[in-house]
Protein backbone atom coordinates (compact mmCIF):
# COMPACT_ATOMS: atom_id res chain seq x y z
CA UNK A 1 0.00 0.00 0.00
CA UNK A 2 1.01 3.43 -0.84
CA UNK A 3 0.00 6.31 1.21
CA UNK A 4 0.94 10.07 0.52
CA UNK A 5 -0.07 12.33 3.19
CA UNK A 6 -0.79 15.22 0.72
CA UNK A 7 -3.49 13.44 -1.73
CA UNK A 8 -4.71 10.62 0.52
CA UNK A 9 -4.35 8.24 -2.44
CA UNK A 10 -3.90 5.01 -1.57
CA UNK A 11 -3.29 2.29 -4.91
CA UNK A 12 -3.13 -1.18 -3.75
CA UNK A 13 -0.13 -3.29 -5.86
CA UNK A 14 -0.67 -6.18 -4.37
CA UNK A 15 -2.81 -8.12 -1.86
CA UNK A 16 -0.04 -9.64 0.44
CA UNK A 17 0.09 -8.38 3.67
CA UNK A 18 -2.43 -5.58 3.08
CA UNK A 19 -3.17 -3.86 6.39
CA UNK A 20 -6.11 -1.13 5.67
CA UNK A 21 -6.30 2.25 8.10
CA UNK A 22 -9.73 3.98 8.68
CA UNK A 23 -7.88 6.65 7.43
CA UNK A 24 -8.20 5.91 3.70
CA UNK A 25 -10.08 8.28 1.53
CA UNK A 26 -8.99 7.73 -2.14
CA UNK A 27 -8.29 3.98 -3.57
CA UNK A 28 -6.93 2.72 -7.23
CA UNK A 29 -7.65 -0.60 -7.84
CA UNK A 30 -4.98 -1.12 -10.96
CA UNK A 31 -4.51 -4.55 -12.89
CA UNK A 32 -3.34 -7.14 -11.96
CA UNK A 33 -5.32 -6.79 -8.94
CA UNK A 34 -8.18 -8.61 -10.42
CA UNK A 35 -10.90 -9.60 -7.19
CA UNK A 36 -11.47 -6.90 -4.66
CA UNK A 37 -11.34 -9.25 -2.28
CA UNK A 38 -14.32 -9.91 1.07
CA UNK A 39 -14.35 -7.55 3.98
CA UNK A 40 -11.08 -5.68 1.69
CA UNK A 41 -12.71 -2.42 2.36
CA UNK A 42 -15.46 -2.82 5.25
CA UNK A 43 -15.81 0.16 7.26
CA UNK A 44 -13.32 2.51 5.63
CA UNK A 45 -15.24 5.12 7.35
CA UNK A 46 -13.15 7.79 5.37
CA UNK A 47 -12.95 6.17 2.07
CA UNK A 48 -14.58 8.61 -0.37
CA UNK A 49 -13.25 7.66 -3.56
CA UNK A 50 -12.84 4.35 -4.93
CA UNK A 51 -11.65 3.90 -8.65
CA UNK A 52 -12.05 0.30 -10.08
CA UNK A 53 -10.30 -0.52 -13.02
CA UNK A 54 -10.97 -2.32 -16.08
CA UNK A 55 -10.00 -6.03 -15.65
CA UNK A 56 -11.02 -6.11 -12.12
CA UNK A 57 -13.10 -9.74 -12.10
CA UNK A 58 -15.01 -9.50 -9.36
CA UNK A 59 -16.24 -8.08 -5.85
CA UNK A 60 -16.25 -10.00 -3.09
CA UNK A 61 -19.07 -10.34 0.39
CA UNK A 62 -19.36 -6.69 2.40
CA UNK A 63 -15.73 -5.10 0.34
CA UNK A 64 -17.40 -1.83 0.77
CA UNK A 65 -20.06 -2.12 3.56
CA UNK A 66 -19.81 0.63 5.85
CA UNK A 67 -17.84 2.83 3.40
CA UNK A 68 -20.17 6.07 4.75
CA UNK A 69 -18.42 8.04 3.59
CA UNK A 70 -18.62 6.58 -0.89
CA UNK A 71 -20.40 8.87 -2.54
CA UNK A 72 -19.62 6.98 -6.01
CA UNK A 73 -19.22 3.89 -7.91
CA UNK A 74 -18.78 2.65 -11.20
CA UNK A 75 -18.38 -0.90 -11.56
CA UNK A 76 -16.45 -1.39 -14.79
CA UNK A 77 -17.38 -3.94 -17.72
CA UNK A 78 -15.11 -6.27 -16.85
CA UNK A 79 -16.41 -6.97 -13.43
CA UNK A 80 -18.67 -10.13 -14.25
CA UNK A 81 -19.42 -11.31 -10.52
CA UNK A 82 -20.55 -9.32 -7.38
CA UNK A 83 -21.51 -10.99 -3.77
CA UNK A 84 -24.17 -10.09 -1.11
CA UNK A 85 -24.01 -6.78 0.74
CA UNK A 86 -21.09 -5.23 -0.98
CA UNK A 87 -22.28 -1.48 -0.63
CA UNK A 88 -24.18 -2.27 2.25
CA UNK A 89 -24.96 0.58 4.71
CA UNK A 90 -22.89 3.06 2.80
CA UNK A 91 -25.32 5.57 3.41
CA UNK A 92 -23.91 8.39 1.79
CA UNK A 93 -23.56 6.65 -1.53
CA UNK A 94 -25.85 8.62 -4.51
CA UNK A 95 -24.56 7.45 -7.74
CA UNK A 96 -23.47 4.38 -9.05
CA UNK A 97 -22.89 2.55 -12.46
CA UNK A 98 -22.90 -0.79 -13.01
CA UNK A 99 -20.91 -2.52 -16.08
CA UNK A 100 -22.46 -4.40 -18.50
CA UNK A 101 -20.66 -7.80 -17.20
CA UNK A 102 -23.18 -7.96 -14.32
CA UNK A 103 -25.89 -10.55 -14.44
CA UNK A 104 -27.45 -10.32 -10.98
CA UNK A 105 -27.57 -7.57 -8.33
CA UNK A 106 -27.17 -9.57 -5.48
CA UNK A 107 -28.81 -9.66 -1.95
CA UNK A 108 -28.37 -6.68 0.23
CA UNK A 109 -26.19 -5.26 -2.63
CA UNK A 110 -27.29 -1.63 -1.27
CA UNK A 111 -29.55 -2.12 1.55
CA UNK A 112 -29.54 1.25 3.85
CA UNK A 113 -28.04 3.30 1.23
CA UNK A 114 -29.90 5.89 2.40
CA UNK A 115 -28.99 8.68 0.06
CA UNK A 116 -29.04 6.44 -2.97
CA UNK A 117 -29.95 8.60 -5.93
CA UNK A 118 -28.75 6.90 -9.12
CA UNK A 119 -28.54 3.63 -10.41
CA UNK A 120 -27.80 2.82 -13.82
CA UNK A 121 -28.94 -1.32 -14.51
CA UNK A 122 -27.53 -2.65 -17.95
CA UNK A 123 -29.02 -4.71 -20.11
CA UNK A 124 -26.86 -7.59 -18.86
CA UNK A 125 -28.50 -7.83 -15.71
CA UNK A 126 -31.06 -10.74 -15.64
CA UNK A 127 -32.05 -10.75 -12.06
CA UNK A 128 -32.46 -8.73 -8.77
CA UNK A 129 -32.10 -10.35 -4.91
CA UNK A 130 -33.33 -9.78 -1.72
CA UNK A 131 -33.55 -6.30 -0.01
CA UNK A 132 -30.86 -5.69 -3.14
CA UNK A 133 -32.51 -1.92 -2.94
CA UNK A 134 -33.92 -2.12 0.69
CA UNK A 135 -34.05 1.01 2.51
CA UNK A 136 -32.88 3.37 -0.12
CA UNK A 137 -35.47 6.39 0.82
CA UNK A 138 -33.58 8.74 -1.53
CA UNK A 139 -33.93 6.43 -4.57
CA UNK A 140 -37.23 7.91 -6.31
CA UNK A 141 -37.13 6.41 -9.61
CA UNK A 142 -34.83 3.15 -11.14
CA UNK A 143 -35.26 2.22 -14.78
CA UNK A 144 -35.64 -2.07 -14.95
CA UNK A 145 -34.43 -3.27 -18.73
CA UNK A 146 -36.66 -6.11 -20.01
CA UNK A 147 -33.35 -8.65 -19.62
CA UNK A 148 -34.36 -8.89 -16.05
CA UNK A 149 -36.88 -11.91 -15.51
CA UNK A 150 -36.05 -12.27 -12.05
CA UNK A 151 -36.97 -10.29 -8.88
CA UNK A 152 -37.11 -11.10 -4.91
CA UNK A 153 -39.51 -10.24 -2.54
CA UNK A 154 -38.24 -7.46 -0.38
CA UNK A 155 -36.16 -6.53 -3.09
CA UNK A 156 -37.08 -3.03 -2.40
CA UNK A 157 -38.33 -3.25 0.76
CA UNK A 158 -39.35 0.13 2.53
CA UNK A 159 -38.06 1.75 -0.39
CA UNK A 160 -41.54 3.47 -0.24
CA UNK A 161 -40.91 6.57 -2.22
CA UNK A 162 -39.30 4.48 -5.44
CA UNK A 163 -41.18 4.35 -8.88
CA UNK A 164 -40.02 1.63 -11.22
CA UNK A 165 -40.15 2.19 -14.72
CA UNK A 166 -39.98 -1.60 -16.46
CA UNK A 167 -38.78 -1.94 -20.10
CA UNK A 168 -41.14 -5.14 -19.86
CA UNK A 169 -44.61 -5.09 -20.67
CA UNK A 170 -45.87 -6.81 -18.05
CA UNK A 171 -44.43 -8.83 -14.92
CA UNK A 172 -42.72 -11.72 -15.67
CA UNK A 173 -43.68 -14.89 -14.19
CA UNK A 174 -39.65 -15.22 -12.26
CA UNK A 175 -41.20 -11.59 -10.28
CA UNK A 176 -41.82 -13.13 -6.64
CA UNK A 177 -45.34 -12.27 -5.53
CA UNK A 178 -45.24 -9.21 -3.67
CA UNK A 179 -41.66 -8.10 -5.05
CA UNK A 180 -43.45 -4.79 -5.63
CA UNK A 181 -44.31 -3.52 -2.35
CA UNK A 182 -44.26 -0.98 -1.04
CA UNK A 183 -43.19 0.78 -3.83
CA UNK A 184 -44.96 3.80 -4.75
CA UNK A 185 -45.42 3.05 -8.67
CA UNK A 186 -44.20 0.71 -11.17
CA UNK A 187 -45.05 1.47 -14.77
CA UNK A 188 -44.62 -0.73 -17.71
CA UNK A 189 -43.22 -0.79 -20.99
CA UNK A 190 -40.71 2.28 -20.49
CA UNK A 191 -37.77 3.26 -22.18
CA UNK A 192 -34.41 4.43 -20.85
Amino acid sequence: ICNSAESSIVIILSCDGIALLNTLRNVVLPLPFTPVMKYMFNSCENLKEVQIDEGIKSIGRTAFSYCTSLREVIIPNSVTYLSDNIFEHCRNLRKVVIGNGIERIPTSTFEYCYNLREVYIPDSVTSIWYYAFGDCYSLSELFIPKSVTQIFVNAFQHSSSLTINLEATEAYPGYDSGWDKPVKDVNYGCTR
